[in-house]
């Protein structure tokens, strides 16, 4: 029996890092760094489930941060798969805080029982 419906969390840490520099020296003017960490509840919808494949789409909803403020915000994963058991690895098209395309591995805590 594999549910549809799942729960878990998302936290994600984004970078950009640029520094702005002089055209005739060369030195370094200006850190335009940006970083940001979000930390999101997620629904998953599992739409096609066997132990070791999954698709699914997810939503998550939560704060943000760029370490100078907080606010809300959002991700949706339109198409996910997933493939391993307790080790696996996905791939993702979304939108929101992880991006557009993502790509990872994981680890579930609880495992796939037999």
């Amino acid at each position: 029996d594999r549910a549809w419906l799942q729960y878990g969390g998302t936290a994600v840490f984004g970078a950009s890092t640029r520094w702005r520099k002089s055209s005739i020296t060369g030195e370094e003017l200006d850190n335009l760094s940006y970083y940001s960490l979000s930390i999101m509840p997620t629904v998953r919808f599992n739409w096609f489930y066997r132990e070791a494949v999954q698709l699914y789409s997810t939503i998550s909803v939560g704060l943000v941060t760029d370490f100078d403020e907080v606010y809300p915000w959002g991700d949706l994963t339109l198409v996910g798969c997933s493939f391993g058991r307790k080790f696996f690895g996905f791939a993702e098209i979304g939108m929101g805080m992880a991006g557009w395309l993502r790509a990872g591995v994981g680890y579930r805590f609880n495992g796939v029982k037999k």
